[in-house]
């Protein structure tokens, strides 16, 4: 009797081991998926890929919920599913997961479009052609990801590591697919009257004046605050400002540096009336051209103070103002912004003396 007790619990204990081997994976693949939150940014686009250069899917709010799926190698990007089924890839900087976003399994993922810099310096610049305006410089080894192209392969349209769109010639990369295999993006072929669908930019200064035109000489009549969201519903000629629709239904112009755009610029349309094949005229008023591989722009007129960014050469700028040697100039750069540069490193169009000390 004691016998047969002792074979009926031994069947139970091997029946409920057989049943817990056969849950395991079902129970790992649950330990492999988790949820979490969009948080730390207003908007955060859901792209096709792992990276800044794969298209946006869609633009979540912040305080979404989704599921969590997988990730890439180093953990940078998740890859998520919303409720509607809906998969994407963002950053795993703005997801706030309940599990280590390095438990998840990595996901299967295309071959992103990139290219090393292969020369000295590169002007990134606001269009396809050197008559662009210069958004800044780009050095040898610098890596970047490839979004386009234009018609003949000559220029790459590219997406920095903070989000900025530009132009690049492509003779100074290193890429790598065929630069020929990228879509064309510089707008030739379309006759686009229409911004594309979802088409939203995202404030990244600390507040941004919002223009009745295209230009800072334009008044300004609302501002924005960084991570505010809008409708994008055009561009100038060279993608240096974008037309954009505020919730009370005004339009208005920002500058397209100080912007974070879902969709390439040269994808919008052409709203200021402009020929999209115009070069960039020079700013009004005394301007100058900068000679140095690169310069700084600092806060005021001497070296001891910060550099806030850095201007390329050839880039050319609007003259403000002197200190009263003459030594460093006050400028405005292309996005609104001004600051101090040193005056050896500057072609100028007016004498330096000529200029009011405002330093």
């Amino acid at each position: 009797m004691m016998g047969k007790k002792l074979n009926q619990s031994l069947r139970w204990v091997i029946a409920v081991f057989l049943l817990v081997a056969l849950m395991m994976p079902s129970l790992v693949a649950l330990a492999q998926t988790g949820s979490g939150q969009i948080t730390g940014v207003s908007r955060l686009n859901v792209r096709s890929g792992p990276g800044s250069g794969y298209p946006v899917v869609v633009i979540l709010d912040a305080g979404a919920n989704v599921t969590l799926i997988g990730r890439n190698g180093d953990a940078s990007w998740v890859n998520i599913q919303l409720a509607g089924g809906v998969q994407g890839w963002v950053n795993a900087r703005y997801v706030t997961a309940n599990i280590a976003i390095a438990s998840l399994p990595v996901s299967a993922q295309g071959t992103a479009a990139s290219a090393t810099v292969n020369a000295y310096y590169l002007n990134v610049r606001t269009g396809p052609g050197v008559g662009f305006a210069i958004i800044g410089p780009l050095g040898q080894g610098d890596g970047v990801s490839m979004i386009g192209r234009n018609a003949d392969a000559s220029w790459v349209e590219i997406v920095l590591p903070n989000g900025t769109h530009g132009w690049v010639n492509s003779g100074w990369l290193i890429p790598s697919i065929p630069v020929i295999n990228l879509p064309i993006t510089d707008g030739q072929g379309g006759g686009t009257t229409n911004p594309p669908s979802g088409a939203v930019g995202v404030v990244t200064a600390f507040f941004l004046n919002v223009r009745s035109g295209p230009a800072v000489t334009y008044p300004s009549f609302a501002r924005l605050s960084q991570n505010d969201a809008v409708n994008l519903v055009g561009r100038n000629a060279d993608g240096s400002w974008v037309q954009l629709a505020l919730r009370d239904g005004r339009q208005g112009w920002v500058n397209a540096g100080w912007m974070r755009l879902s969709v390439a610029v040269t994808s919008l349309p052409i709203t200021d009336g402009s020929s999209s094949g115009s070069p960039l005229p020079p700013p009004p008023g005394p301007n100058a051209t900068v000679t140095a591989f690169y310069l700084n722009v600092r806060y005021g007129p001497s070296s001891t103070y910060g550099a806030f960014t850095r201007l390329a050469r050839d880039q050319v700028v609007s003259l403000v103002g002197r200190n009263a040697s003459g030594t460093w100039v006050q400028i405005q750069i292309p996005a609104g912004a001004s600051g101090w540069v040193n005056a050896n490193y500057l072609i100028p169009s007016v004498a330096i003396s000529t200029l009011p000390v405002t330093g």
